[in-house]
This record gives structure tokens, sequence and C-alpha cells, in this order.
């Protein structure tokens, strides 16, 4: 395969042969040094099998590593190198089930013509999107298994760039640090070429906010008096930010569509938010443009409500439609920038029937309409 075209301009491009042959892309923004770049050359190429490294599962096809160097962005101290599309780890998931097992002591796998997409996890994954008033669910009928095709990786970088290039005040945005594509046959796919993606990230040890939120109900809850005060304070210490960081997204037209807890960490002093590829603008419509904002608060939301459900297993039904109404209240309290309410101790406040009359989603949307209008 001939030398390709470059994905971004201002450049440094670069070929490296080892087990694969790679043609490599250096941003002029890159903090890498020297010494990194000729490491992850021989570690993308299996020219160091990665299986040899002390590496940390970032998900089903990237790993962590550690940087040489601390690097700071706002604040946030990125500690760890994520390289994503150089292969994979085995996982397991159920048919009808849209949770996995990633196997991440099992070895990592090379990248593979495989198609992903007709494993029973490709089939369930998509991304919601609302448009002329109706519901689509974006899917691609073809994915590399363990690595990107070219179309991926230049959206996941293009995209990624447009995020940073809105300087968000209350979220931080990992730059792309490298990237590269095979230029072995093989490793192509109607020839176009499959690639990968290098960008820091604060942890080694995979802190998402996933693993953050578990330890945290696991470590605190009994140290709370009232299920209230734990509300609160969950939402005064890890929400707003978080919250008002999207509000600020939406209010440049723009919807991230995948804000669940494996795409986030909860960093101080700023949330780090990752996974770019699907960033939409939210709408040519008003009811398309509430529907999207609304979506994107209930992926942040929904997380946390589970939290709480998990820890009222057996408790009575009023209570728990208490927490979902206190939950909601406190995202779209914050989202609109309104004062948060001083205590939640009253119950027959919200002793009426979550979930009856109007689903989580309708409700945050009624709620996102008052703020928009």
């Amino acid at each position: 395969m001939s030398t390709l075209k470059t994905i971004l301009e201002n450049v440094q491009t670069f070929e490296f042969k080892g087990r694969y042959n790679l043609q490599l892309e250096l941003p002029s923004n890159s903090t890498l040094s020297d010494e990194e770049v000729e490491f992850i050359a021989k570690v993308a190429s299996w020219d160091i099998n990665p299986n040899s490294l002390p590496i940390n599962c970032g998900g089903v096809r990237s790993f962590l590593l550690p940087r040489k160097n601390v690097i700071y962005n706002k604040g946030v101290a990125f500690r760890a190198l994520d390289i994503g599309g150089i292969g994979y780890f085995p996982f397991e998931h159920k048919k009808g089930n849209h949770n996995f097992k990633i196997l991440s002591h099992q070895n990592f796998n090379p990248p593979s013509k495989d198609n992903f997409k007709k494993t029973d996890l490709g089939k369930a994954m998509g991304t919601s999107y609302f448009k002329n008033g109706k519901k689509l669910v974006i899917k691609s009928d073809y994915s590399a298994l363990g690595t990107y095709t070219e179309k991926l990786l230049q959206n996941k970088i293009l995209l990624t760039n447009l995020a940073n290039s809105f300087n968000l005040s209350h979220w931080v945005v990992p730059q792309v640090e490298m990237y590269g594509r095979y230029l072995d046959e093989e490793l192509s796919y109607n020839d176009e070429p499959f690639g990968f993606l290098v960008s820091s990230l604060p942890y080694v040890n995979n802190h998402r906010a996933l693993h953050q939120l578990n330890r945290f109900k696991k470590k605190h809850f009994n140290n709370y008096s009232t299920l209230s005060d734990l509300i609160y304070d969950v939402a005064l210490e890890k929400l707003p930010n978080l919250i008002r960081g999207l509000k600020e997204l939406h209010d440049r037209g723009y919807v991230h569509l995948q804000m669940h807890n494996c795409n986030y960490f909860l960093t101080r002093p700023l949330p780090c938010v990752v996974d770019w590829e699907t960033l939409r603008e939210s709408g040519n419509n008003l009811e398309d443009h509430i529907s999207n904002r609304s979506y994107d608060v209930c992926f942040v939301l929904t997380k946390y409500i589970n939290i709480f459900d998990d820890l009222l297993k057996g408790v009575h039904l009023k209570y728990s439609q208490m927490i979902k109404h206190n939950l909601t209240n406190l995202f779209m309290s914050i989202y609109s920038n309104e004062n948060l309410p001083v205590s939640f101790s009253d119950p027959e406040a919200w002793d009426y029937a979550y979930g009856q009359s109007a689903s989580g989603f309708k409700l945050i949307k009624q709620k996102m309409k008052n703020i928009i209008n």
C-alpha cells in the first residue's frame, strides 16, 4: 500500500516496519516525547508484543500504559497513554443484553478483519439520535475487530479536535497525541486501511466513572445518617461540573450521545470526557434539540439512579420514587443554574408515582422545554 494522505494538516509523518507496517502521524501539538513515539510505533506494529508489557485494560480494543512524564491540562493530571485500535481483549456477552465482560486476564490479540458487528455484542451496540421527530439508532454494518476502519478513525480524530476547540470551561477533553494506519493489505477493508489512535488519559488503572461511582457507593453509604444527605453530597461533590459542562456543550449546539459512565472520569478540578466519535449537532428543530439534550442528561442520570436503586432493594416503592425525583430535580437544577435546595429531608414532598404517568425521559424533556423556552 502506498503512502497515505494525512488525516490532519500540520502533522509529522513517518513509516515504521515491524510485524505490521505503519504510517504514523504526529500532530504539531502532541506532547509525546521522541522516546514515547518510538515505543508506541514498536507496540502498534507488534514489533513489541503488548502482552509482554504491564498493560491495563482500557476497553475491548484499547489498553493503558503509564506516561514517562505527567502532563497537565486545565489543572487535570494526565498520567497514562490510551492506545486504541491495535488489537483486542476477548470478551463475553449474553445475547439481548448490553452488558458485557472484558476478559482482560487473557491475552491481547492482534487486530482482525473479522466483523465485530456480527458478534452478539456488536449487534446490540448503537447510538440513539433524534431527527425530524423520530428516534433513530445509528449503527454501521461493519466494524473491524480490535481496530478502527479509516472512516471511524477519521471521525474520532476530527470530532475530538472539534470538541477540544470548544474550550469548555467545565470539562477537559484529551487531545489526540498520535495516530496511525496499517500499510498491510491484510489489515484493510475495501482498500481502506485500519488504524489506531493514541491519547492521554488521567489514570493508568482505568478509573473511569463506572469504577469510581461503584467504589463511592460501597465506601460512603454507611457514613450517612439519612439517604437525603447522601444524595445531596453526591450531587455537590460529583455532579456540578459534569452537568454544567454538558449544558455548555448543548448551548454550543452539540450533543455527546454516549455520556455513559465509561466515557468520563470524575477528575479534579474538572471531569475528563472521552470518546467523541458520536458528537452531533443537537438538531435543526426545537423538538429534536430538546430530545437530544434530554437524552444526554438521561445517560448521566441513569447511573446515579441505578446506584441508589441497588441500595434501596426491598425498600418501600415510595422512597425509591422519592430518590429518583430527588436526583432528577438535582440534575435539572444544576443544569439550569438554579440554586440547589438546602435539604431533601421531607419525603412527602416527593410522594408521587415516578414513571406511572410519564417516564423519566419524558419528565426530563418537560423540564428541558421549560429551561429552553
